[in-house]
């Protein structure tokens, strides 16, 4: 039988993720609602916040969402954050067991804490794609696919969540 201390271990960015992911969906969803209407209320000065741009920030919203999760807590890219952690790997019944440790110090624990954080790596990705969607345009598409992945991920948690 297998004790506490054996259980199957997730890595540390997905547990914290889990915790994130399941807060209240409806949350999120009032906030996008109440943001839509703001920007749509809101006086356009100048022609400023034209509608193409309310579509630009949907697009980069959805893709900085999706981004994020992809590197904090997806399973296609855990070998790329278990370079950062300290790994522990036990056999229990056959099957290989990890437990995912920070580091000690320097620079690979100030990553794997920033990997551990999805706010903290949203910073970090909004920033890089805002640099990006500016000066390089001929990625928007890449960037609308991302977004995609992100409204159907969404999408996912919303009917996960209502079905439970």
């Amino acid at each position: 039988m297998i004790n506490a201390e054996d259980k199957i271990y997730n890595s540390l960015a997905e547990e914290k993720f889990s915790n994130y992911r399941n807060s209240n969906l409806l949350d999120i969803f009032i906030i996008l609602f109440f943001l839509i209407i703001i920007i749509f209320l809101t006086p356009r000065i100048s022609g400023l916040l034209t509608f193409p741009l309310f579509i630009d920030i949907l697009v980069l919203i959805f893709a900085v969402f999706r981004l994020t999760k992809l590197v904090t807590s997806d399973h296609i890219t855990q070998f790329w954050r278990d370079v950062f952690f300290d790994l522990e790997i036990k056999k229990i019944n056959g099957e290989d067991l990890v437990k995912r440790k920070f580091p000690k110090g320097g620079l690979k624990l100030k990553i794997a804490k920033l990997l551990d954080c999805p706010w903290c790596t949203s910073i970090w990705i909004a920033t890089i794609s805002l640099f990006v969607w500016v000066n390089y345009p001929n990625v928007k598409f890449f960037f609308a696919v991302i977004a995609l992945s992100g409204i159907g991920t969404l999408l996912f948690l919303l009917m996960k969540k209502l079905s439970s």
